[in-house]
């Protein structure tokens, strides 16, 4: 081995210590090549993934030479931790949209954070409107409205009756109030019941607070 090559990798080894994931080992390997104190910080783990991409870049003659498989080899379990799926996300992202070239990796870094955040906020509002969604499917039968609004069976009747929900005749919910979405039918066999929906029980418990 010439001096030059040698020098290389007294450098290069130097630089493998360097990185925030890498440490010195005690047995017979080099280094641990997977040593952090998170194991479920998404983006801790985009951040090892630059450090690593980086690396390669600047010592491109330690392409091939299956460092990644010993990050892989070392991180055992924590290969499921958050922090393993933001390394290998930036690897993806990297491999399938550019050619890293100068400060790029911090770049995409930065602008990775930022489409996570947006895709959180895009998902936290998907589940609010299905979440709003599955409220608004909630329907009471009579028992289970007089209960909730602590009304009597006669009095939960007048009240429906009164603001023409009810029809006087047989107690079923009107063609207004139906049309309205303050009830909905339930069909079972021969049998149709009036449900109050949970737009119907908002409406009558402002009228019960006024």
């Amino acid at each position: 081995m010439t001096k030059k090559l040698i020098n290389d990798v007294v450098t290069f080894d130097s630089v493998l210590k360097s990185l925030s994931f890498v440490k010195p080992s005690n047995d017979y390997r080099k280094f641990v090549f997977w040593n952090i104190s998170n194991h479920n910080d998404f983006s801790l783990g985009y951040h090892c993934g630059a450090e690593f991409i980086d690396l390669l870049r600047n010592y491109p003659h330690a392409i091939g030479a299956n460092l990644l498989h010993k990050i892989v080899r070392d991180m055992g379990e924590n290969i499921n931790g958050d922090t393993a799926r933001g390394f290998f996300s930036l690897f993806e992202y990297t491999a399938c949209t550019q050619k890293v070239t100068g400060d790029s990796v911090l770049k995409l870094v930065q602008d990775l954070e930022k489409e996570n955040s947006i895709s959180k906020t895009v998902i936290k509002q998907i589940n609010q409107h299905e979440s709003d969604q599955n409220k608004s499917d909630i329907t009471y039968c009579r028992l289970e409205a007089i209960k909730a609004l602590n009304l009597t069976p006669v009095g939960y009747k007048n009240l429906l009756e009164k603001i023409g929900w009810l029809k006087r005749s047989n107690g079923d919910a009107t063609k207004a109030a139906l049309m309205d979405g303050f009830f909905v039918l339930e069909v079972d066999g021969d049998n149709v019941r009036s449900l109050l929906t949970e737009k119907g029980m908002k409406v009558i418990k402002t009228i019960l607070a006024k």
